[in-house]
């Protein structure tokens, strides 16, 4: 049965792209269930717990903010971080709009001491 079907090699490379295809995407329907679910809200509340300010612009609720807990990437781009505290950042609501759908991390990196540096001896 010679020539029905497709070579060896080009079923191969045909895999990564029904892999793409097969991607599924959460619908919106999804993504409004997940904001009402109580695993949602507990990572809300934790993150809350954290940190109260907004890593962008440092207000807090009592300066009159409104504090929203941010994807840092987006839930439609990356819907298996959803839950996941280094995806999570607080930030007020102004900022947070500002930020769209882009993947800012406004957090502060941690840096090395200076006093690991300061303490070696020069040759």
């Amino acid at each position: 049965m010679a020539g029905f079907g497709c070579p060896p090699r080009l079923d191969i490379a045909l895999k990564p792209v029904e892999r793409r295809i097969a991607k599924r995407w959460p619908t919106r329907d999804e993504i409004r269930a997940f904001y009402r679910s109580p695993e949602w809200k507990r990572a809300r509340y934790e993150q809350l717990a954290r940190s109260c300010r907004c890593a962008a612009c440092g207000v807090s609720p009592r300066d009159g903010a409104r504090m929203n807990v941010d994807h840092i990437k987006p839930l439609q781009r990356r819907w298996d971080l959803r839950l996941h505290a280094r995806n999570l950042q607080t930030l007020c609501a102004s900022c947070n709009w500002g930020k769209g759908a882009t993947e800012k991390d406004w957090r502060k990196k941690k840096r090395p001491s200076r006093r690991r540096w300061q303490s070696r001896k020069k040759i």
